[in-house]
């Protein structure tokens, strides 16, 4: 995850139990996130009673995310990744919803709205038709370079979605090979092998699979063994003090000889000083994301971006 606050459709802002009081990067710990509005709940009369939240807080926080994922008014944000050496490999695609003011806001009330709402899958297909378009575009001027999207586990393992992103793919004219699928760790899934088996599906079509947040979380070597990836990103905690703390160096470099010994290639997160990147660079990094390369751009100021890097190289 490339910046500290995370604006995907990801568990990295925590998949949590809605209702549940839960620890949160923007929340002091123990207050509650907004309650899934189930509309009418059991009374202990044995009636149908009303349930308030149908109506309260939950019910208008839905509403009013199913309105903008209607109208397609919430925004994406691309991130450029690059080699050591500056040369553009990719991007990722950040969600960066706008306030009433018309700047940019945290996405995570968006993303905790939709887990609690039931809208993740639709919030997930909404950031990838978004960021599959954006990399037809790209592509269609000659700009081939793929896009990630973040995805959580339990959307990845859903029924139908390899063949959502399929027809995506298809429909947009784009070979697999133009998209990455980040599964976030944030969070832990409990049916590995029909994630497993959605992953080999994405694989088929070309897709690459990277293992998002490494080193923290559910993320762990035993993933490594139950799933079918392509690529480690390393998580910025790491990276942020690989040039003052022995221990986070060593933890980032065996890491990277781990993915090399996998066959897998590794990008790190959060690169943002020359000290980082020359040691990253040294170790072997194919690739690296932070605010040293860019921060996240609309996509008019990516495609620039892009295009000028391109150039120089």
């Amino acid at each position: 995850m490339p910046e500290s606050t995370r604006p995907t459709t990801s568990s990295a802002t925590g998949e949590g139990r809605c209702g549940q009081a839960r620890e949160h990067p923007r929340r002091p710990a123990g207050e509650p996130v907004s309650r899934r509005a189930p509309g009418l709940r059991r009374g202990t009369s044995g009636r149908a009673d009303h349930d308030p939240a149908a109506h309260g807080p939950a019910a208008h926080d839905r509403a009013g995310l199913a309105a903008a994922l209607d109208v397609g008014s919430l925004e994406l944000h691309y991130q450029p990744q690059a080699s050591p050496s500056g040369r553009p490999v990719g991007t990722e695609a950040l969600l960066r919803p706008r306030g009433r003011d018309g700047r940019t806001q945290s996405p995570v009330p968006v993303v905790e709205r939709a887990e609690c709402t039931g809208l993740m899958p639709r919030l997930t297909q909404y950031v990838l038709d978004a960021a599959l378009a954006r990399a037809a575009a790209w592509y269609g001027t000659g700009l081939a370079l793929p896009v990630a999207v973040n995805v959580p586990p339990t959307a990845a393992s859903a029924p139908g979605f390899p063949a959502a992103v399929r027809d995506g793919l298809r429909r947009y004219g784009l070979p697999g090979r133009m998209l990455t699928v980040e599964l976030t760790e944030g969070a832990d899934t409990r049916d590995v092998p029909a994630l497993a088996a959605a992953l080999d599906e994405l694989r088929t079509e070309g897709v690459r699979v990277s293992l998002d947040d490494f080193g923290t979380g559910y993320s762990s070597i035993a993933r490594l063994r139950q799933l079918p990836v392509d690529e480690l990103k390393i998580d910025r905690s790491f990276v942020a003090r690989i040039a003052d703390d022995p221990r986070d160096a060593a933890i980032v470099r065996c890491s990277v000889d781990l993915a090399r010994c996998l066959g897998l290639d590794v990008v790190a997160e959060g690169v943002e000083t020359e000290a980082q990147l020359a040691l990253l660079a040294g170790w072997g990094v194919g690739a690296v994301q932070g605010w040293w390369v860019s921060r996240a751009l609309p996509a008019a100021a990516a495609t620039a971006w892009l295009r000028r890097a391109a150039a120089l190289r």
